[in-house]
């Protein structure tokens, strides 16, 4: 933990990096500390013969532990390589619906009083899920409006993206050739790569718009006669029926 804790401002020391690449390399940069995840996951599995005696607690024991680290495993994203991460999710995903059809034997099919337990144990275990969408609503309606009554940190929040993107912008511009850009690049993890490939998609998308749309506004003003010309159409106009005027007299 202590490692994990000082790795990002040790990192650069190449001796910190030959010892505890080991511990570091198979993860993102920003999820470097993913392995006290992996051990906590692992230490909570053991727990569940440990801290409860009839089956069925022993498996919705599992079934939440489960749920709960692939949950994050998928927000998060920790691995450097999308398939790794696809596949621990999909490993997460399994292990839950066997624990959960498990269920099925944990009861002594000799003992009433052992069915009857387990029976309302599942029952239980489905009304408590059926209020999980319920409350993941709740938790995000809180955060909207949070952010809808203080404007002043989402504004906070745009400006120092703005020095962020700005800076490597800057950063961009000062380097020597593409040579070093694509070493940058090929330091990134590919879940990394894929985010900034989409995310210059969403800028180029963008930039094409606002083109498209000055575009559409420039070729908008063209075709619409300005003053000069609608004042020189006019004399015109009026010259052309003073003339018939004095022909007619």
């Amino acid at each position: 933990v202590w490692v994990l804790g000082t790795a990002p401002r040790r990192f650069e020391q190449p001796a910190f990096r030959k010892r505890w690449r080991f511990l570091l390399a198979k993860y993102r940069p920003d999820v470097h500390w993913w392995s006290v995840v992996m051990l906590g996951r692992g230490l909570a599995l053991s727990l569940a013969a440990i801290a409860f005696t009839r089956g069925g607690d022993q498996l919705l024991y599992v079934v939440v532990v489960l749920a709960t680290y692939g949950f994050w495993a998928n927000y998060l994203k920790p691995w450097r390589h999308a398939v790794t991460n696809v596949f621990d999710v999909v490993m997460s995903v399994s292990l839950v619906a066997a624990a959960s059809a498990m269920m099925r034997f944990a009861a002594n099919p000799a003992d009433q009083d052992s069915q009857e337990s387990l029976g309302r144990l599942v029952v239980a275990f489905t009304q408590a899920t059926n209020f999980v969408p319920q409350a993941v609503a709740l938790v995000l309606g809180a955060k909207l409006v949070w952010q809808f009554f203080h404007p002043a940190r989402q504004a906070a929040e745009l400006h120092r993206l703005s020095v962020d993107l700005g800076r490597v912008g800057k950063s961009m511009n000062e380097a020597n050739d593409a040579e070093s850009i694509l070493e940058c690049l090929a330091l990134l993890p590919e879940i990394d790569r894929q985010t900034l490939a989409n995310s210059l998609n969403i800028l180029l998308s963008e930039s094409q718009l606002r083109i498209s749309n000055l575009r559409k506004s420039v070729e908008r003003r063209s075709s619409r006669p300005s003053d000069k010309q609608r004042q020189s159409v006019d004399s015109t106009e009026d010259t052309r029926d003073t003339t018939v005027s004095t022909a007619e007299v």
